[in-house]
């Protein structure tokens, strides 16, 4: 009797935005931009979206941004359209006008949401660190393709007004 794994497979499709860590400097502050943890879709099923809340402490992306206390700071999240396969395959991503969100004290219980498509500036606290967290919702096709799916969400971060 021969068994077929084929159709199990092909309604299961992991996905993981890998965030890389990044570190921009302008002017004469330092600032440092840390990639803490991806944006976890987790296991995707065809057709049926997953979203992801920015306060989700297990599935949101995280950065770590530093910088002198009291900097402001414009942040602009470089955000990719859909998550990619090792083929051809996509399936497409949607950031909603309050998918981001930050925090001054490195809690989402007090995070403070913002549209990630439109740069935003932030005053940093006398810790001279604030918490950048991403949801986004995934819209698996119908007939997506098995497998691990990735994108790269990239932060930047420059100082304002120098």
């Amino acid at each position: 009797m021969r068994r077929s794994w084929r159709p199990l497979v092909r309604w299961l499709v992991a996905a993981l935005v890998w965030l890389p860590s990044v570190a921009h400097a302008q002017g004469t502050p330092t600032i440092t931009v840390t990639g803490m943890r991806g944006l976890l879709f987790g296991t995707l099923i065809p057709g049926v979206q997953a979203p992801v809340q920015p306060t989700d402490v297990a599935r949101a992306a995280w950065f770590d941004v530093r910088a002198a206390p009291s900097s402001q700071l414009q942040l602009v999240l470089a955000l990719p359209l859909a998550l990619q396969h090792h083929s051809t395959a996509e399936v497409p991503l949607r950031y909603g006008p309050a998918a981001a969100a930050y925090s001054i004290t490195s809690s989402t219980a007090d995070a403070i949401a913002f549209d990630p498509a439109i740069p935003f500036t932030v005053t940093l606290p006398a810790s001279g660190r604030v918490q950048v967290y991403l949801g986004a919702t995934a819209l698996p096709p119908v007939h997506a393709t098995a497998g691990r799916y990735t994108a790269v969400i990239t932060l930047t971060a420059a100082a304002v007004g120098n």
